[in-house]
């Protein structure tokens, strides 16, 4: 029979086996991934198989069954159950949107999934979130801004109509583009609310851009609310200092509640690059100029302006200034405007701190889960889209550091290593006794 202190002991012993064995392994994994993504330079052939194998990770997670469950949030807190289910789904149509324009021969597997898709986020479980404030979405004709939850909607719709003739959701995309129209309309600043009070300047690109698109197939006149909403912008919500869009602002009385963040700016631009070229690839070269930084000689982005920096859910984890999210939408930007050299250096830097895996003819990111997985396929599928460019040959990446960044992983293995000895030791010697 144990006694206490002999099980407290065996307790321990087994958890300090479990975190330090497993940070070890973890380290050593990094390191060996690490090196190797920095020292073999990819081509955009490499770059082109991954995103494919990225999709049949995609794929085979949305043919599993959903488990998706009701949650709530107030748009601040506890928003990441809520919303990244919804957001996974929303980033994998709009990539596999440009994987079905890039190659037509999966044009009809890309409709199944982009449907599949979208007759997920329309069930319960993925607006009852947003009921409170705005009611069922597909009970009533009255819809009143809720631009984050039918903002997402909207661009699966305009993804799956853009590759696709099939009429199937057509009365929902005739039903919301209609009611944004209006609602932008009749705003005072040509915004909507994504939660009553929470005027996100990013999250009005996802509707406009399903309006423009709503126009291009059916004929009607709805993007009349881009160019309002860019005028706006341009007046009263781009910072003179910066010259960068605000994140977030009173949609009545035009209050700026905070100033402009990188993952602001790097969303819109996704969303309305080929809606408002001009307007976008400014908003880009003043991003990369107020944003962009270097650590051990690659490029990376912070996501606040100034040297504070703080990790919330929504920016991820922020490490010596580093935001991991705003620096994965930077990288569908570079992508975007043949900016190859951060695109790549990016590209590496995903590689290595998000462990991407590969088995078999699918590839995911062990550090991000799917919402991770899903935003990196997006916004690395933009280089399949963007305007044609010799991809021949690889970027040559200027960077005398790249040698530390494995070193730095290396010597964090073998301090790993030590105190895992030091933390197992006592108790192997105590069980000898």
């Amino acid at each position: 029979m144990f006694k206490s202190k002999q099980i407290f002991k065996l307790f321990s012993f087994t958890a300090g086996l479990f975190i330090y064995g497993g940070g070890t392994i973890l380290l050593i994994i990094m390191s060996a991934n690490a090196i190797s993504n920095i020292v073999y330079q990819k081509q955009f052939n490499d770059i082109k198989d991954e995103i494919f194998m990225e999709y049949n990770y995609l794929k085979m997670r949305l043919d599993e069954p959903d488990k998706k469950t009701k949650t709530s949030t107030d748009g601040f807190k506890d928003f990441t159950s809520s919303e990244w289910p919804l957001m996974t789904l929303s980033l994998f149509c709009y990539g596999t949107r440009n994987l079905a324009l890039y190659d037509p021969s999966i044009k009809k597997e890309a409709e199944y999934y982009i449907a599949k898709a979208i007759r997920r986020v329309i069930k319960p479980e993925y607006y009852n979130f947003i009921t409170p404030y705005y009611g069922n979405p597909f009970s009533t004709d009255e819809i009143n801004d809720n631009a984050f939850y039918l903002g997402h909607v909207l661009v699966m719709l305009s993804s799956y109509r853009e590759i696709s003739d099939d009429s199937s959701f057509d009365d929902l995309f005739h039903k919301f583009s209609l009611a944004f129209y209006h609602n932008f309309k009749e705003s005072p600043t040509c915004s909507l609310d994504s939660y009553p009070g929470q005027c996100w300047a990013s999250e009005q690109a996802l509707p406009l851009r399903a309006l423009k698109i709503h126009d291009n197939i059916f004929g009607t006149n709805y993007s009349a609310m881009l160019v309002r909403w860019k005028n706006t912008m341009t007046e009263r919500f781009i910072e003179s200092q910066s010259h960068l869009l605000v994140t977030l602002y009173d949609k009545q009385s035009g209050y700026i509640m905070e100033g402009p963040r990188t993952i602001t700016n790097t969303w819109t631009i996704l969303f309305l690059h080929d809606m408002l070229p001009e307007f976008c690839e400014r908003l880009y070269l003043e991003t990369k100029k107020i944003f962009l930084i270097k650590r051990l000689g690659f490029p990376v982005f912070k996501e606040y302006m100034g040297e504070k920096q703080v990790s919330t859910d929504d920016t991820g984890p922020i490490i010596w200034s580093i935001s991991a999210s705003s620096t994965c939408f930077a990288m569908g930007c570079a992508a975007i405007y043949g900016d190859d050299e951060v695109f790549y250096a990016l590209n590496k830097l995903a590689d290595c701190f998000g462990m991407a895996f590969e088995y078999g003819d699918k590839r995911k990111y062990l550090l991000g889960g799917d919402i991770g997985t899903a935003a990196a396929f997006f916004c690395r599928s933009m280089i399949l889209v963007r305007d044609q460019k010799d991809d021949s040959e690889p970027v040559k990446l200027q960077n005398d550091y790249w040698f530390v960044l494995p070193a730095v992983l290396l010597l964090l293995t073998g301090l790993m290593i030590w105190r895992l000895f030091l933390a197992i030791s006592p108790a192997v010697r105590s069980f000898r006794k």
